[in-house]
């Protein structure tokens, strides 16, 4: 079976870290790796991850320059066969997560630089506000086109990952990798839902999705893609429209406005109050700007890995078995 590190980039995560680590302690498959890279917390994060160190195999607290940046360093540390990068307010569903999409990877070609899955995008209280990741033949065209892959659930050989994230983007690197990586290759699909990715306020900010559609069109440039894409007008139109709205008749206004047309139109209203067209990379924005206010209860599997935490340590970085 494949070995799997699971890379945690957070700065002041405190309100969903612990859910997120609990998440990856209680999975089955064996050979999986813990790297936490924490850009100098100062809200309990780094106290968090001090006493959850006996189950992280590799963790720092110091300022970086930004989450790709954080990636960036773990990758110095990463010996695992495949590796899967997480947020403070992501989670694994379930503790088979990882032993069910071991043997897709396991059975993925060596020419195969990446294999992804299907994540589901939460409210605070659980409930599914979109589901994203589809088979590649059903989204080929779309990704080209600069509809980002869920990053969160997308598994990276390691040998993919050897050029680093360009961390000139400050939200868009992750897409940037893949495109680069997709360009003469097909990925694997495992049909799997791996991620939970809990939405906060930042999804409802147009000014970062509008930044983050300028990023993809810059990575789509920089990969030979020299024309935006009809998605990426229609995106990008999109926004800008609603931002507009937003900015004149408010946020609920525009919601009850814009459901109602949907409705009439025949679609499905946008649920929660939260408008996705697709979902941000997992850029700097949505790991820097974490909620501080949510439950971090995470009910203990039958059978997952013992929770307590251990002693705290004394050192400020922890070198055990590295992922």
């Amino acid at each position: 079976m494949p070995s799997i590190s699971i890379i945690v980039a957070v700065y002041n995560g405190i309100g969903t870290l612990e859910r997120c680590f609990q998440s990856v302690i209680e999975q089955t498959h064996p050979d999986t790796h813990l790297l936490v890279i924490d850009g100098g917390s100062t809200d309990g994060s780094r106290q968090l991850i001090e006493a959850y160190a006996g189950h992280i195999d590799y963790w720092i607290s110091e300022p970086d320059r930004g989450v790709y940046h954080a990636w960036n360093k773990a990758l110095a540390q990463l010996s695992s066969d495949w590796a899967l990068f997480l947020g403070a307010d992501d989670r694994f569903p379930h503790p088979e997560t990882l032993a069910r999409v071991a043997p897709a990877l396991a059975a993925a070609p060596a020419e195969c630089p990446l294999v992804y899955g299907r994540m589901e995008i939460v409210d605070t209280g659980g409930g599914v506000v979109n589901r994203i990741g589809q088979p590649w033949e059903a989204c080929a065209a779309r990704f080209r086109g600069g509809d980002n892959l869920p990053t969160p659930a997308t598994f990276f050989r390691r040998e993919a990952l050897a050029c680093g994230f360009d961390e000139s983007f400050r939200i868009a690197a992750d897409y940037a990798l893949l495109l680069k990586l997709l360009r003469n290759a097909t990925p694997g699909f495992a049909d799997e839902r791996i991620t939970l990715m809990e939405i906060g306020g930042l999804s409802t900010r147009h000014d970062l999705t509008l930044l983050s559609l300028r990023e993809t069109q810059r990575a789509r440039w920089i990969n030979g893609y020299r024309l935006p894409s009809r998605w990426w007008l229609k995106t990008y139109a999109h926004y800008l429209v609603h931002g507009v709205f937003v900015r004149v008749l408010g946020r609920e206004r525009t919601h009850r406005w814009s459901s109602t047309v949907k409705r009439r139109l025949g679609l499905t209203p946008t649920p929660n109050a939260v408008e996705i067209a697709n979902p941000l990379p997992l850029g700097e924005g949505r790991v820097r700007e974490q909620a501080t206010d949510v439950s971090t209860d995470f009910p203990q599997a039958s059978g997952a890995k013992t929770l307590t935490p251990p002693p705290l340590p004394k050192e400020g970085v922890v070198k055990g078995r590295l992922g």
